[in-house]
């Protein structure tokens, strides 16, 4: 109705100056971020380019382009997923998916904090020397729930947390939610400097209203957190997911560049040109849950870039 019309007998300009026609039509941002994807492969087809070129030409990223690393999302499957990570080397697991307290954390966090310190052992026990992933655990707000967002309790149990994975680096997604963005942004800075004083080094990551690319600037300029999980398909077509990701790091904090677990191989693909030309802290791999499948998928496109990465340095 909207998009097919629009584009009939369209001539190509640049891939950014479409997505900004496109932006103007009465369309969800599902439809959004799947027209983007289908413009930014036919836009980069007609340059006879890649589609992380298109992102890179068009907005004049000078960055060395170079791999990005994996991140997974083990969904309930945390320990058989968790140790597919471990096998593949990703730089960040299991993500997790931790929201239900009685059964995935306790009412005192007592089986998340076994958990970690089982993970941590299969780390050593499959993982290389050199291998020193992040432990990045998504716990939706459950242990601010079960502490009753009391700042210094928090920061009590990350401390335990952080034991249970040490030597690792540990990330903690959405650690406690407020009812608004302004409440989550304060119990966030409260937290945080509660964990100052305890010395922690454990990065919060924010994803709860971190929605739109407005929302995702204002919660990297707040300085309360340390890395931003950025949700693709939310954000409409890639365009802003370029934006979002290149604004929050204009603050120095990391990036997850992340999805959702119901998107197609297509979308997959296309992450990981947006990934390469961005260069966010880590690329969360999709579809689907099952950790073999997504890497494969993601890898190989991974892999395929990179080899017209070194075609198109050397005819430079």
């Amino acid at each position: 109705k909207w998009v097919f019309p629009f584009l009939k007998n369209k001539t190509p300009t640049t891939f950014r100056e479409v997505m900004g026609e496109i932006n103007l039509l009465p369309i969800h941002r599902a439809v959004k971020y799947g027209v983007s994807q289908a413009l930014l492969k036919a836009i980069a087809f007609c340059h006879r380019e890649e589609m992380w070129q298109t992102l890179v030409r068009e907005w004049g990223i000078n960055t060395v382009i170079k791999r990005v690393p994996f991140q997974g999302s083990s969904g309930n499957n945390r320990v058989i997923n968790a140790d597919k990570m471990i096998i593949n080397r990703l730089s960040g697991l299991p993500h997790g998916q931790i929201d239900d307290i009685p059964t995935q954390l306790g009412l005192k966090g007592e089986i998340l904090l076994s958990y970690a310190s089982a993970l941590k052992t299969r780390i050593v026990e499959l993982g290389e020397n050199n291998y020193f992933p992040v432990v990045h655990l998504d716990v939706h707000g459950a242990i601010g729930k079960i502490f009753e967002n009391d700042a210094k309790k928090i920061a009590d149990y990350v401390k335990g947390l952080e034991a249970a994975v040490k030597p690792y680096p540990l990330r903690v997604e959405s650690i406690a939610l407020g009812n608004t963005q302004e409440e989550t942004l304060n119990l966030f800075s409260d937290i945080k400097k509660e964990m100052t004083a305890l010395a922690l080094t454990t990065l919060l990551v924010a994803d709860e209203w971190a929605n739109t690319k407005e929302d995702i600037i204002k919660v990297a300029q707040s300085g309360v957190v340390g890395m931003v999980h950025i949700k693709m398909p939310d954000l409409g077509g890639i365009e802003e997911t370029m934006a979002a990701v290149l604004g929050v790091k204009k603050f120095k904090v990391a990036t997850l560049l992340g999805g959702s677990c119901i998107e197609t191989d297509l979308t997959a693909r296309v992450s990981v040109h947006v990934a390469l030309a961005c260069q966010p802290t880590a690329l969360l791999t999709k579809p689907g849950m099952g950790i073999d499948e997504n890497i494969q998928i993601m890898g190989n496109e991974m892999n395929r870039a990179l080899s017209s990465v070194i075609s198109h340095e050397t005819l430079q």
